[in-house]
């Protein structure tokens, strides 16, 4: 047996009473980060925010609520996702595939629906590292998820290019700016795969096709750390006045999506730039962000700064998405569907490594894997 859960039954015990009894006191402090919010100046938390990252900055007030504007005609939803085969140096042989899926439906008079994905296998040297002058670094972990980003709005930016006359929008799962970076020595990969992103975008931006990184169950704190900087609540909280950790905060544990569940369904919040890679990223590239009730769930929306700043681009996604959550039965039915196009099961793994080894030995070459991983397959005392 590899985890005996036996001796986790007390933990998960003990867990499900702290959540319980922790669940009221998160009520009250929701209550007070709404009150906060309701009555807070923009120019003050605007100002408050200056030269500070892991904040939201408001660009609309930060009370505001949005109705949700119906959609008048039909529209086309862009969607793509991408899963992975990570190199594996214990292998036969040192490659990885990216699949990256996508759908495109329409609704109208004239519904129809593309559902697709294609797969790229990765195995010559240079497409294994990434190499800038005299540098180089292998493509696996962070850096693989950064280059499948890529690939993702890559391929949306190919789709939108084909000619429409509905009003389209884009959809990616997940942020809109991969989180993955690098500093120091490594900094030449963030910038790589940094250039194309935004040259993706770029091209979205010229086709006037609004992209839209979709977050179920968000866990970003943005718009509470920027609370945390508003002066009437440090004049009352010990801990953010003092910056020690003296005391308890009453902002602790707080995540944005709780102070946006009182939205209307379909409504939305106000307009959010994220700050928290702000010193990373050029500030074109830091996404703007708005809360919504899609029915079952307050979700984050993130679009890029040109879309955001025009109103009637803003309605569309958020119109868009919500229409997409209600036909999916609470998340956007473009997303699933690429999802479901670009995944790579546990069999798809297995038998790709089946070919692997087959097309090895077909040339004579070796297919055993390094001992390390023999040794774990053997399981022998």
């Amino acid at each position: 047996m590899t985890l005996d859960l036996s001796r986790l039954s007390g933990e998960i015990r003990a867990m499900s009473e702290h959540l319980a009894a922790n669940r009221r006191l998160v009520s009250d402090r929701t209550a007070h980060a709404r009150g906060l919010l309701a009555t807070a100046e923009r120019d003050d938390l605007v100002a408050a925010a200056q030269g500070r990252h892991g904040t939201a900055v408001p660009i609309e007030p930060p009370a505001r609520r949005q109705p949700l504007a119906l959609l008048d005609r039909g529209y086309q939803v862009i969607a793509t996702d991408g899963s992975q085969i990570e190199p594996d140096r214990h292998g036969p042989a040192l490659c990885f595939l990216v699949n990256i899926g996508w759908a495109v439906i329409e609704y109208g008079d004239a519904p129809r629906a593309e559902l697709a994905s294609e797969p790229e296998l990765c195995y010559r040297p240079e497409a294994l590292y990434v190499r800038v002058g005299g540098r180089q670094a292998p493509i696996q972990g962070s850096r693989l998820e950064a280059r499948r980003t890529v690939g993702e709005m890559q391929r949306l930016a190919q789709l939108a290019a084909r000619p429409s006359s509905l009003p389209r929008v884009g959809l990616s799962d997940g942020l809109l700016l991969f989180g993955a970076y690098w500093e120091g020595p490594e900094s030449f990969v963030r910038d790589y795969f940094l250039d194309q992103f935004k040259q993706a975008l770029g091209q979205l931006q010229d086709l006037e096709v609004p992209v839209a990184g979709y977050v179920s169950r968000p866990r970003a704190t943005e718009v509470v750390s920027l609370l945390r900087l508003d002066p009437r609540h440090q004049a009352d909280c010990r801990r953010c006045a003092a910056e020690d950790g003296s005391a308890d905060c009453a902002l602790d544990g707080l995540a944005d999506r709780l102070l946006f569940d009182d939205l209307a369904p379909g409504e939305r919040s106000a307009l959010f730039e994220s700050r928290t890679l702000a010193q990373h990223y050029p500030p074109e590239l830091l996404p703007r962000f708005f809360y919504v009730n899609v029915g079952r769930e307050v979700a984050r929306v993130e679009m890029p700064a040109w879309a955001a700043e025009r109103p009637e681009l803003v309605a569309r996604v958020q119109a868009v998405v919500v229409d997409q959550c209600r036909r999916g039965q609470g998340y956007p039915v473009a997303l699933a569907r690429a999802h479901e196009q670009a995944v790579v099961s546990g069999a798809d793994r297995l038998r790709f490594n089946e070919l692997v080894a087959r097309a090895l030995v077909s040339r004579g070459l070796p297919d055993q894997p390094s001992e390390k991983q023999a040794s774990k397959l053997a399981r022998a005392v």
